[in-house]
């Protein structure tokens, strides 16, 4: 397993003033992840579902919006069907 798992999103769509590049990345420590390598296949779908328009929109509401970035993460993550 490697030391992280991680996904690039960047939106290329919009004009380049108003452009936003989003870059996620799960990094997981070395000996966390040699002590749990399951790991990898828990984050992997999350980082495949963490595309730009979820990123985009994710970070509308933290930013824009105002609302606690845990909150946003645990709303999408129960919406996106990772949690309960």
């Amino acid at each position: 397993m490697t030391e992280t798992i991680a996904v690039a999103c960047r939106n290329q769509k919009a004009p380049r003033s108003r452009r936003s590049s989003h870059w996620a990345a799960i990094t997981i420590a070395t000996p966390l992840a040699q002590k749990y390598p399951q790991l990898e296949q828990i984050f992997t779908p999350i980082a495949a579902k963490l595309d730009t328009a979820a990123l985009t929109d994710l970070d509308k509401k933290v930013r824009v919006d105002g609302q606690k970035s845990a909150t946003v993460a645990r709303d999408w993550l129960k919406s996106a069907g990772f949690i309960s």
